[in-house]
């Protein structure tokens, strides 16, 4: 696995079985090509958004997925918090690229503050197993800076793409196609907490987002936090699979047919002053035809928290 800058100023990271970019430059000029630059909603935002995140990705003898910024920094809340889309509007601190000696993986990290809390993310590629095109995790850690506590703090990343058909792991062991903009909860106590936080957020956001057509909606309890495209030719007629930490996982979101998107929270719900919490996301390109193959992904990514929490 190899690391290398681009001229876009990017990081392309290749490995045995293709290629993909991460972007670490707020509003980047190079990719605007490929980038959803639309105008501001309501002078809150760069463009719709900063294009931090995962912003190419091509496997060996598949076209290139088409515009994609994956784990994209979106928005945050807390009780009273009545603010936009501030952490898309702020600077991305200590870069780090890390490769590993033996050259089968690497690591790239970078913190950001905003409204005094330290977000820290970081992606670790690995040389995948056979049966994935490529696996990757994305590693978070929020801290409280304030001298208060934030009441019921939670953070929403983005997976923006193509659009195109989402599914869920629905409760019934199955898979379940999104509607045009799904929200998924673990329970029906985790919707009604986090429509009560962001509903401030929400009101303001119908008059920015007023001329998009999203003609259905729905809310569901998830069998597990499991979305996934449906397969593409750019995936070698596989998915893309994104994968949350149960217990960090407030909300799964396939927004608009354009989005994957999760919501992480603390498990204690508030985030002292001091305090910090972490939270794991998992990537993969594989084929996933029914329920067993995603099951064996899923017992792997636990196993994994659980061995490396």
């Amino acid at each position: 696995m190899k690391i290398e800058r681009t001229e876009r100023n990017t990081y392309k990271i290749v490995w045995n079985r293709g290629e993909l970019e991460v972007n670490l430059i707020p509003a980047n000029g190079g990719l605007s090509t490929t980038a959803y630059a639309q105008s501001a909603f309501g002078g809150q935002m760069i463009i719709l958004h900063d294009n931090v995140g995962i912003t190419a990705l091509r496997l060996k003898g598949c076209p290139p997925v088409p515009r994609i910024c994956w784990d994209n920094r979106e928005h945050h809340h807390w009780k009273g918090f009545n603010g936009g889309f501030h952490p898309r509007n702020t600077v991305v601190n200590d870069i780090k690229i890390n490769p590993s000696a033996d050259e089968l993986s690497v690591r790239v990290s970078f913190y950001y503050i905003a409204d005094y809390v330290k977000t820290t993310m970081s992606w670790l590629f690995t040389e995948p197993d056979d049966d994935c095109a490529m696996r990757w995790d994305t590693f978070f850690s929020f801290e409280n800076l304030r001298d208060l506590p934030l009441e019921k703090y939670m953070a929403l990343f983005a997976c923006y793409h193509q659009p195109g058909r989402n599914f869920y792991w629905g409760k019934r062991d199955e898979l379940v196609e999104c509607t045009d903009s799904f929200f998924g909860y673990s329970a029906e106590g985790k919707k009604r907490r986090v429509e009560e936080i962001t509903a401030p957020f929400v009101e303001q956001a119908k008059g920015w987002t007023a001329g998009i057509d999203n003609p259905s909606r729905s809310s569901d309890v998830y069998g597990q936090p499991v979305l996934l495209s449906e397969p593409r030719e750019w995936f070698d007629n596989g998915r893309h699979v994104l994968m949350v930490e149960p217990a960090k996982c407030l909300q799964i979101t396939s927004a608009m047919r354009l989005a994957r998107d999760y919501l992480l929270a603390p498990a204690e719900a508030d985030l002292n002053p001091g305090a910090v919490f972490t939270a794991r996301v998992r990537h993969i390109i594989t084929r996933i035809d029914g329920m067993s193959a995603l099951r064996r992904h899923w017992d792997r990514f636990v196993d994994d928290l659980a061995k490396h929490p």
